[in-house]
């Protein structure tokens, strides 16, 4: 099945991370999507970072993919510097 994904590309330290809407990805291929989309011939990356709105006034919540271990990781302090930080 193909679809479009809005994205946005960012460096985190040496590292090119993905990040994508959740709410543009099918419930439960969270882990499949974006593993796909870090290979060739799509957009590729070190990692994807999928974003969760807010509830409420909340922070954004992020689960983040690593392509080399193929499954979600713990998030370093560099994501700020492709979020942003209030």
């Amino acid at each position: 099945m193909k679809y479009e994904l809005d994205f946005i590309k960012g460096h985190m330290g040496e590292n090119e991370i993905v990040l994508l809407n959740r709410e543009q990805i099918h419930k439960g291929r969270e882990l499949e999507i974006a593993l796909s989309i870090l290979e060739a011939p799509y957009i590729r990356g070190h990692e994807a970072g999928i974003l969760y709105n807010p509830e409420g006034k909340g922070d954004i919540k992020v689960k983040i993919v690593g392509f080399s271990l193929r499954h979600f990781i713990t998030a370093c302090e560099d994501m700020t510097q492709v979020l942003g930080k209030h």
